[in-house]
């Protein structure tokens, strides 16, 4: 399940991020990657848990 999480957190920044690198280039597109990343992360934050490996504080 780490595996997954990993995995779910990257792959939204990497969209972001990649879309800010083309915003600052002025290259067409950029919004709708930013806008994919988002929308990515937004499904698997409230699909699945993403503190699966963390301890929870009492």
């Amino acid at each position: 399940m780490k595996n997954f999480t990993f995995v779910s957190g990257a792959i939204p920044f990497s969209l972001v991020g990649l879309g800010l690198l083309l915003k600052i280039l002025h290259l067409p597109a950029a919004e709708i990657i930013i806008a994919l990343g988002v929308l990515i992360f937004y499904f698997f934050s409230r699909h699945y848990s993403l503190n699966t490996g963390m301890i929870k504080a009492k």
